[in-house]
Protein backbone atom coordinates (compact mmCIF):
# COMPACT_ATOMS: atom_id res chain seq x y z
CA UNK A 1 0.00 0.00 0.00
CA UNK A 2 1.43 3.52 -0.79
CA UNK A 3 1.73 6.16 1.70
CA UNK A 4 -1.10 8.23 -0.11
CA UNK A 5 -3.15 5.38 -0.05
CA UNK A 6 -2.46 5.18 3.59
CA UNK A 7 -3.16 8.19 4.68
CA UNK A 8 -6.63 7.94 2.82
CA UNK A 9 -7.51 4.99 4.67
CA UNK A 10 -6.41 6.33 7.91
CA UNK A 11 -8.68 9.42 7.08
CA UNK A 12 -11.74 7.64 6.15
CA UNK A 13 -11.28 5.35 9.25
CA UNK A 14 -11.45 8.46 12.27
CA UNK A 15 -14.63 10.01 9.75
CA UNK A 16 -16.47 6.77 10.28
CA UNK A 17 -15.29 6.58 13.79
CA UNK A 18 -16.69 9.78 14.71
CA UNK A 19 -20.38 11.04 16.37
CA UNK A 20 -21.68 13.74 15.21
CA UNK A 21 -23.02 16.04 18.01
CA UNK A 22 -26.91 16.55 18.08
CA UNK A 23 -28.14 19.41 16.37
CA UNK A 24 -28.68 22.69 17.96
CA UNK A 25 -32.50 22.97 17.32
CA UNK A 26 -33.36 26.29 19.22
CA UNK A 27 -30.53 28.12 17.51
CA UNK A 28 -31.20 26.38 13.71
CA UNK A 29 -34.51 27.83 14.24
CA UNK A 30 -33.58 31.62 15.53
CA UNK A 31 -30.88 31.38 12.89
CA UNK A 32 -33.34 31.05 10.08
CA UNK A 33 -35.46 33.54 11.12
CA UNK A 34 -32.76 36.08 11.45
CA UNK A 35 -31.40 35.33 7.70
CA UNK A 36 -35.20 35.85 6.47
CA UNK A 37 -35.60 38.54 8.46
CA UNK A 38 -32.43 40.03 6.90
CA UNK A 39 -32.96 39.13 3.56
CA UNK A 40 -36.67 40.24 3.28
CA UNK A 41 -36.91 42.81 5.83
CA UNK A 42 -36.60 45.65 2.48
CA UNK A 43 -38.75 44.12 0.38
CA UNK A 44 -41.56 42.93 2.97
CA UNK A 45 -41.69 46.36 5.09
CA UNK A 46 -42.54 46.27 8.10
CA UNK A 47 -46.53 46.89 7.90
CA UNK A 48 -49.11 46.54 10.73
CA UNK A 49 -52.46 46.43 9.43
CA UNK A 50 -54.10 44.24 7.09
CA UNK A 51 -56.19 45.41 3.97
CA UNK A 52 -59.53 44.79 3.19
CA UNK A 53 -59.93 43.65 -0.72
CA UNK A 54 -63.05 44.48 -2.41
CA UNK A 55 -64.65 41.02 -4.22
CA UNK A 56 -62.48 38.06 -2.99
CA UNK A 57 -64.17 35.63 -1.78
CA UNK A 58 -63.55 31.97 -0.43
CA UNK A 59 -61.31 30.30 -3.21
CA UNK A 60 -63.55 27.09 -2.82
CA UNK A 61 -62.08 23.37 -1.52
CA UNK A 62 -58.76 23.45 -3.43
CA UNK A 63 -57.67 20.61 -1.10
CA UNK A 64 -59.80 18.23 -3.42
CA UNK A 65 -57.57 20.11 -6.16
CA UNK A 66 -61.04 21.38 -7.76
CA UNK A 67 -61.47 22.82 -11.16
CA UNK A 68 -61.61 26.47 -9.89
CA UNK A 69 -57.95 26.95 -9.16
CA UNK A 70 -54.82 24.81 -8.71
CA UNK A 71 -54.29 26.67 -5.08
CA UNK A 72 -50.89 28.65 -6.24
CA UNK A 73 -50.96 32.30 -7.44
CA UNK A 74 -48.39 34.63 -8.28
CA UNK A 75 -45.51 34.92 -11.01
CA UNK A 76 -42.61 37.69 -11.18
CA UNK A 77 -43.35 40.52 -12.22
CA UNK A 78 -47.62 40.45 -12.77
CA UNK A 79 -47.91 43.58 -11.44
CA UNK A 80 -50.62 43.70 -9.16
CA UNK A 81 -50.58 44.88 -5.53
CA UNK A 82 -49.99 42.20 -3.13
CA UNK A 83 -52.63 41.86 0.00
CA UNK A 84 -51.00 43.52 2.86
CA UNK A 85 -49.27 41.49 5.99
CA UNK A 86 -51.14 39.73 8.94
CA UNK A 87 -50.25 41.66 12.02
CA UNK A 88 -48.21 39.46 14.42
CA UNK A 89 -49.57 39.62 18.01
CA UNK A 90 -48.08 42.28 20.28
CA UNK A 91 -48.34 40.57 24.02
CA UNK A 92 -51.31 39.16 24.72
CA UNK A 93 -53.25 41.75 22.36
CA UNK A 94 -54.72 40.18 19.09
CA UNK A 95 -56.03 42.65 16.37
CA UNK A 96 -60.01 41.62 15.28
CA UNK A 97 -60.04 40.75 11.55
CA UNK A 98 -63.15 42.07 9.40
CA UNK A 99 -65.35 39.69 7.04
CA UNK A 100 -63.99 39.58 4.02
CA UNK A 101 -60.38 40.06 4.52
CA UNK A 102 -57.66 39.20 2.56
CA UNK A 103 -53.76 38.80 4.18
CA UNK A 104 -50.58 37.53 2.63
CA UNK A 105 -48.40 35.43 5.51
CA UNK A 106 -44.46 34.21 5.26
CA UNK A 107 -44.55 30.33 5.20
CA UNK A 108 -41.28 29.56 4.64
CA UNK A 109 -38.49 29.67 2.16
CA UNK A 110 -37.44 27.16 -0.48
CA UNK A 111 -34.38 25.73 -1.35
CA UNK A 112 -33.12 28.77 -3.42
CA UNK A 113 -33.82 31.27 -0.35
CA UNK A 114 -36.77 32.86 -1.87
CA UNK A 115 -40.03 33.31 0.37
CA UNK A 116 -43.10 31.07 0.44
CA UNK A 117 -46.05 32.77 1.00
CA UNK A 118 -50.04 32.19 0.85
CA UNK A 119 -52.86 34.18 0.68
CA UNK A 120 -55.96 33.72 2.09
CA UNK A 121 -59.16 35.23 3.03
CA UNK A 122 -61.31 35.18 5.98
CA UNK A 123 -65.06 35.57 6.36
CA UNK A 124 -67.32 35.89 8.82
CA UNK A 125 -67.09 37.10 12.34
CA UNK A 126 -65.15 36.90 15.62
CA UNK A 127 -61.71 36.47 13.49
CA UNK A 128 -58.58 37.68 15.52
CA UNK A 129 -54.72 38.24 14.11
CA UNK A 130 -51.69 36.91 15.68
CA UNK A 131 -49.06 34.23 14.74
CA UNK A 132 -51.91 32.49 12.77
CA UNK A 133 -55.36 33.79 12.66
CA UNK A 134 -58.43 32.21 15.48
CA UNK A 135 -61.96 32.86 15.48
CA UNK A 136 -64.36 32.21 18.16
CA UNK A 137 -67.46 31.48 18.44
CA UNK A 138 -67.71 35.75 20.38
CA UNK A 139 -68.73 34.23 23.69
CA UNK A 140 -64.96 32.50 24.59
CA UNK A 141 -66.29 29.02 24.42
CA UNK A 142 -65.25 27.50 21.45
CA UNK A 143 -62.43 28.06 19.44
CA UNK A 144 -60.74 27.31 15.54
CA UNK A 145 -58.18 28.29 13.38
CA UNK A 146 -55.75 27.28 10.50
CA UNK A 147 -52.25 27.88 9.24
CA UNK A 148 -49.61 27.10 6.18
CA UNK A 149 -46.13 27.10 7.67
CA UNK A 150 -42.71 25.74 6.86
CA UNK A 151 -41.87 23.57 10.03
CA UNK A 152 -38.56 24.50 11.49
CA UNK A 153 -38.91 21.63 14.51
CA UNK A 154 -41.25 19.28 15.69
CA UNK A 155 -42.38 18.72 19.10
CA UNK A 156 -41.88 15.63 21.16
CA UNK A 157 -42.00 14.83 24.66
CA UNK A 158 -45.24 16.53 26.46
CA UNK A 159 -45.57 18.96 23.72
CA UNK A 160 -45.74 21.35 26.46
CA UNK A 161 -41.97 22.20 26.69
CA UNK A 162 -39.45 24.61 24.92
CA UNK A 163 -36.61 23.90 22.65
CA UNK A 164 -35.50 20.87 24.82
CA UNK A 165 -38.56 19.16 23.00
CA UNK A 166 -38.14 20.00 19.65
CA UNK A 167 -36.99 17.33 17.19
CA UNK A 168 -35.92 17.57 13.83
CA UNK A 169 -37.87 17.81 10.84
CA UNK A 170 -37.77 14.89 8.17
CA UNK A 171 -37.33 16.50 4.20
CA UNK A 172 -40.07 14.02 2.46
CA UNK A 173 -44.19 14.88 2.71
CA UNK A 174 -44.43 10.92 3.76
CA UNK A 175 -41.78 11.29 6.59
CA UNK A 176 -43.27 14.30 7.94
CA UNK A 177 -46.86 13.00 8.14
CA UNK A 178 -45.83 9.86 9.76
CA UNK A 179 -44.06 12.16 12.44
CA UNK A 180 -46.99 14.37 12.88
CA UNK A 181 -48.92 11.12 13.47
CA UNK A 182 -47.06 10.42 16.34
CA UNK A 183 -47.81 14.21 18.17
CA UNK A 184 -47.43 14.50 21.50
CA UNK A 185 -50.39 13.88 23.77
CA UNK A 186 -52.12 12.82 20.46
CA UNK A 187 -54.77 10.28 19.19
CA UNK A 188 -54.98 9.51 15.76
CA UNK A 189 -58.06 9.76 14.00
CA UNK A 190 -57.31 9.10 10.50
CA UNK A 191 -54.16 7.53 9.12
CA UNK A 192 -51.89 9.35 7.12
CA UNK A 193 -53.25 8.76 3.31
CA UNK A 194 -52.30 10.19 -0.31
CA UNK A 195 -54.56 13.33 -1.26
CA UNK A 196 -54.55 16.28 -3.60
CA UNK A 197 -54.09 19.50 -2.18
CA UNK A 198 -53.86 23.18 -3.49
CA UNK A 199 -52.49 21.89 -6.64
CA UNK A 200 -50.24 19.60 -5.21
CA UNK A 201 -49.91 15.83 -4.19
CA UNK A 202 -50.17 15.97 -0.18
CA UNK A 203 -49.93 13.75 2.43
CA UNK A 204 -53.43 13.70 4.71
CA UNK A 205 -53.82 12.68 8.54
CA UNK A 206 -56.07 13.83 11.38
CA UNK A 207 -55.51 14.09 15.17
CA UNK A 208 -57.65 14.53 17.92
CA UNK A 209 -54.92 16.70 21.02
CA UNK A 210 -54.77 17.36 24.83
CA UNK A 211 -53.96 21.02 24.40
CA UNK A 212 -54.46 21.24 28.32
CA UNK A 213 -50.77 21.63 29.30
CA UNK A 214 -50.06 20.86 33.00
CA UNK A 215 -48.75 24.35 33.96
CA UNK A 216 -50.60 26.93 33.55
CA UNK A 217 -48.12 29.01 32.26
CA UNK A 218 -47.28 26.46 29.37
CA UNK A 219 -49.23 25.73 25.96
CA UNK A 220 -49.37 23.23 23.35
CA UNK A 221 -46.45 23.43 20.39
CA UNK A 222 -47.21 21.60 17.19
CA UNK A 223 -44.38 22.67 15.81
CA UNK A 224 -41.94 25.72 15.32
CA UNK A 225 -42.01 27.55 12.56
CA UNK A 226 -40.95 31.10 10.78
CA UNK A 227 -43.96 33.13 12.59
CA UNK A 228 -43.02 31.31 15.82
CA UNK A 229 -44.32 28.65 18.06
CA UNK A 230 -47.81 26.62 16.58
CA UNK A 231 -49.79 26.87 19.33
CA UNK A 232 -53.10 25.09 19.83
CA UNK A 233 -53.58 25.83 23.39
CA UNK A 234 -56.67 28.79 22.99
CA UNK A 235 -58.58 28.27 26.40
CA UNK A 236 -58.30 29.57 30.05
CA UNK A 237 -56.48 26.92 32.45
CA UNK A 238 -59.64 26.35 34.39
CA UNK A 239 -61.50 25.19 31.35
CA UNK A 240 -62.34 20.72 32.14
CA UNK A 241 -61.61 19.42 28.35
CA UNK A 242 -59.46 21.41 25.69
CA UNK A 243 -58.87 18.27 22.99
CA UNK A 244 -58.90 19.80 19.79
CA UNK A 245 -59.47 18.01 16.27
CA UNK A 246 -56.69 19.18 14.34
CA UNK A 247 -56.50 18.28 10.06
CA UNK A 248 -52.90 18.46 8.60
CA UNK A 249 -52.01 18.07 4.89
CA UNK A 250 -48.31 18.27 4.28
CA UNK A 251 -46.91 19.08 0.75
CA UNK A 252 -43.94 19.25 -0.92
CA UNK A 253 -43.70 22.79 -2.51
CA UNK A 254 -40.23 23.51 -4.63
CA UNK A 255 -38.68 20.89 -2.33
CA UNK A 256 -39.83 22.81 0.73
CA UNK A 257 -41.91 20.17 3.28
CA UNK A 258 -45.03 23.15 4.09
CA UNK A 259 -47.97 21.86 6.64
CA UNK A 260 -51.37 23.32 6.15
CA UNK A 261 -53.29 22.56 9.16
CA UNK A 262 -57.17 23.10 10.58
CA UNK A 263 -58.51 22.90 14.11
CA UNK A 264 -61.50 22.92 16.32
CA UNK A 265 -62.03 22.36 19.29
CA UNK A 266 -64.07 19.62 20.53
CA UNK A 267 -67.54 20.32 20.79
CA UNK A 268 -67.36 23.45 18.23
CA UNK A 269 -70.31 24.31 16.76
CA UNK A 270 -70.36 22.90 13.48
CA UNK A 271 -70.69 26.36 11.33
CA UNK A 272 -67.88 27.48 13.78
CA UNK A 273 -65.70 24.47 12.18
CA UNK A 274 -67.05 25.08 8.64
CA UNK A 275 -66.30 29.28 8.76
CA UNK A 276 -62.48 28.27 9.69
CA UNK A 277 -62.50 25.50 7.56
CA UNK A 278 -63.37 27.64 4.54
CA UNK A 279 -60.79 30.09 5.38
CA UNK A 280 -58.40 27.11 5.10
CA UNK A 281 -59.58 26.45 1.44
CA UNK A 282 -58.89 29.67 0.70
CA UNK A 283 -55.13 29.31 0.90
CA UNK A 284 -53.56 30.31 -2.60
CA UNK A 285 -49.48 29.65 -2.26
CA UNK A 286 -47.43 32.52 -3.84
CA UNK A 287 -44.08 30.73 -4.77
CA UNK A 288 -42.71 33.32 -7.22
CA UNK A 289 -43.80 36.84 -7.01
Amino acid sequence: MSLDEELRAALDHAAEARTPPPPDLAGLCAGGRARRRRRRGARLGLAAAVAVVGGVGVYGATWQDASSGSGVAGTRGSGSEAPRRLPTRDGADRAPVESGTTVRVLVGEDADGEPIEADLTVEGPHWVSGDYLVVSDGAGGSYAGFGAYQPEALSEGTGCGGSEEAAPVPRSPRALAARLAEAPRSTLLDAPTRTRAFGHDAVRLRLRIDVDCPDDQQFYRLAWTPLGDRGLTYHHPEDPDQDIVVELLVLDLGGTPVVVDFWHDIGAPAALADQAEAARDSIRFVLDE
